[in-house]
């Protein structure tokens, strides 16, 4: 899973970037307390049986001021 605050930085990033939270094993991430006022994207890649691996999409959501 990778998730940010740019979109650039999450639809580019790689498993060495400061947004990959790692393998996410179940359906619920915690991203801790968020900015106000803030966008914030994240994206998930499907891994296969053989594992090859599927860019998902980068999807968004902003926080309340």
């Amino acid at each position: 899973m990778y998730f940010g605050t740019t979109l650039a930085a999450v639809n580019n990033a790689t498993t060495v970037d400061a947004e990959f939270k790692g393998n996410q094993p179940g359906s619920v991430y915690d991203p801790g307390v968020l900015m106000a006022n803030t966008d914030y994207f994240w994206r998930i890649d499907g891994v296969a049986a053989d594992l090859t691996k599927r860019k998902g999409d980068v999807w968004q959501f902003k926080t309340l001021a």
